[in-house]
């Protein structure tokens, strides 16, 4: 069996910190595409990254993080209960891990766990 890939390890998410602390805003899947929302927490490392406001614990950025040539998507899980933050802003929850392992990438979170089948690193866009 193949030792899990942690994100840190994918190309462009070394100055990412997901697990935690950042939120799921939303999920979109179409066709061999799945794309995850995210008020992200940024590293120190990170190029935009500043030190958070007196409100905040940490600096964060909205991105979306999408999955392109999806062969296959399944959901192990899905609870897609709706939180609100701080400000009041609904979202999925955070995440607790993401993955490559094999074939697939695993995803999960409070908004319930999930398995992408895909042969290409997803990619982070800036929002």
């Amino acid at each position: 069996m193949n030792s899990p890939i942690n994100y840190t390890e994918f190309p462009g998410f070394e100055d990412l910190y997901l697990e935690e602390d950042s939120y799921v805003i939303g999920i979109k899947e179409a066709a061999q595409t799945v794309a995850f929302t995210v008020d992200a927490v940024l590293t120190p490392e990170h190029p935009q990254y500043h030190p958070p406001g007196p409100d905040e614990q940490n600096c964060y950025k909205r991105i979306d993080i999408i999955f392109s040539d999806v062969t296959k998507v399944d959901w192990v899980v899905r609870d897609m209960h709706l939180y609100k933050d701080a400000s009041g802003e609904p979202d999925l929850g955070i995440f607790y891990r993401i993955v490559r392992i094999g074939e697939y990438f695993e995803l999960s979170g409070e908004f319930g766990k999930i398995h992408i089948y895909s042969d290409s690193f997803p990619r982070v866009e800036y929002e």
